[in-house]
């Protein structure tokens, strides 16, 4: 028995829906929340495709009434799971990236208080639409690197010991920093930056 088929057992009993009695499909739209899609005779004597619900949460297994939908034809019904499934993929994503991402915000929001980030042109392709730039801060007359944050974060790409970082007919710098300027503080003004 597949696990979708198997929460609806578990939930309803292998009880059927008295308006759509024909069960036509199960599946998940992710590992807690099933669907069953069946079809009947409407109100109207018209044939009408149901899509039910049940969700596993806190180990019980219940009906999901508010994603509850009846369609007029099957695509309508089959379209709707896949904008479910979409939502629910977009919404990992989401939710995978913030997992990723936050720990280094908030180590870049700690090191990056009240300082500024020094740029260091490695490198400038033949066409001048690409370049290595390195980027760092000074901590104790150190220099410390944040290339690896930086490329982390989606804002360059890694090339060798450089950020990578594409475009041309405006400083580069400026762009990358006041990037990551915008996503640790929600002000694209707040790091300032010097080429060295």
């Amino acid at each position: 028995m597949n696990k979708a088929k198997e929460f609806f057992k578990l939930a309803y009993g292998g009880s059927k829906n008295a308006m759509s009695d024909k069960i036509l499909k199960y599946g998940l739209i992710n590992s807690g929340l099933a669907y069953e899609i069946s079809s009947g005779l409407g109100l109207e004597q018209n044939i009408t495709y149901a899509v039910s619900f049940v969700k596993a949460e806190a180990n019980e297994i219940k009906g999901e009434n508010t994603l509850f939908r009846t369609f007029n034809s099957l695509i309508d019904a089959k379209q709707y799971i896949k904008e479910l499934k979409t939502t629910e993929k977009e919404k990992n994503k989401v939710l995978e990236l913030e997992t990723y991402e936050k720990p280094i915000i908030e180590e870049l929001k700690k090191l990056l208080v009240e300082k500024k980030v020094y740029c260091v042109l490695k490198k400038v392709s033949a066409s001048g639409m690409y370049r290595h730039i390195d980027f760092f801060v000074i901590v104790e007359n150190t220099p410390i690197s944040i290339n690896r944050d930086i490329i982390k974060l989606g804002l360059a790409t890694e090339k060798k010991e450089s950020c990578g970082v594409s475009g041309c007919g405006m400083d580069m710098g400026f762009s990358v920093v006041s990037n990551l300027s915008q996503k640790l503080f929600n002000d694209y003004k707040i790091i300032k930056h010097e080429w060295i």
